[in-house]
């Protein structure tokens, strides 16, 4: 498995489409990361700084320079 299909598996765990299609929701992202994996990054401003257009939700593309720029 490549790291764009693991990358994708996580965008579709959350709510994404399987062809990288749809969106997650900000909020709900940012809820998973805080309660779920109890990680204590700025996930708030990531995710300020990769929502391009500023939807709250953040798009396959998106998803990816989030989890690039956390590494």
């Amino acid at each position: 498995m490549t790291n764009e299909e693991d990358t994708l598996r996580a965008f579709v765990a959350m709510g994404g489409e399987s062809g990288g299609g749809g969106c997650i929701d900000a909020a709900r992202l940012i809820q998973i990361i805080k309660e779920d994996f109890e990680m204590t990054i700025d996930i708030e401003r990531l995710i300020n700084d990769i929502d391009e257009d500023g939807s709250g939700e953040i798009e396959y593309d998106e998803f990816k320079n989030l989890l690039s720029s956390s590494e």
